[in-house]
């Protein structure tokens, strides 16, 4: 998997301290795991991880065998997921 993210947004993030390699986790286990978000109408994917106390949201679109970042952004609250069975 090829990411392609602008350069502002690669700045923004180095800026920050997120690094490729969490987008590219966060990534993966949507694609992995199909647990993702389907924005039909810009024809994207959200996805998040938490990674410590980080939430971290990436919106992006697959083409081919490239993965186009449009966004990334994150907050620090932790999120309690409540299923059916538990």
């Amino acid at each position: 998997m090829k990411l392609i993210i602008n350069d502002t947004l690669v700045n923004k993030l180095a800026s920050e301290g997120i690094s490729l390699a969490d987008i590219r986790v966060v990534i993966e286990q949507a694609e992995n795991l199909e647990q993702k978000i389907i924005n039909t109408k810009k024809e994207t994917f959200t996805a998040y991880r938490v990674i410590g106390r980080l939430t971290l949201w990436v919106e992006y679109k697959i083409e081919a065998t490239d993965v186009i970042v449009d966004s990334v952004y994150y907050h620090r609250i932790q999120i309690e997921e409540v299923t059916k069975n538990g």
